[in-house]
């Protein structure tokens, strides 16, 4: 299986109708076009999720199906594997290090 990042998972649930709220420090939370919780993914602990909503309940088979492949790829990724990677950039004087190429 392969690995999903919180904002390919952002992506992919948004793209599905649903909103995705990842700032929350334990958990990425999935709710409905109301703000109801439908599912969540735990943060902090490995192929951890829950499904056990009243909205999810009330989704079509196949919207079960779905959400919840989804859910559980990004669950079965492993925690460092969820960021992605930070891209850092270097700006560089040209007064203290001269001859150093120009950077904006």
């Amino acid at each position: 299986m392969s690995k999903m990042t919180y904002n390919e998972f952002g992506e992919l649930v948004t793209k599905m109708g649903y909103q995705a709220w990842l700032n929350f420090e334990a958990y990425a939370q999935v709710a409905d076009e109301s703000g109801a919780t439908v599912a969540v993914v735990h943060k902090k602990q490995y192929k951890v999720l829950s499904l056990d909503w009243i909205r999810f309940n009330r989704l079509t088979d196949e919207e079960r199906d779905l959400l919840a492949d989804a859910c559980w790829k990004l669950a079965s990724t492993p925690l460092k594997d969820r960021e992605e990677p930070k891209e850092y950039y270097l700006k560089v004087n040209t007064k203290i290090m001269p001859g150093a190429p120009e950077t904006e």
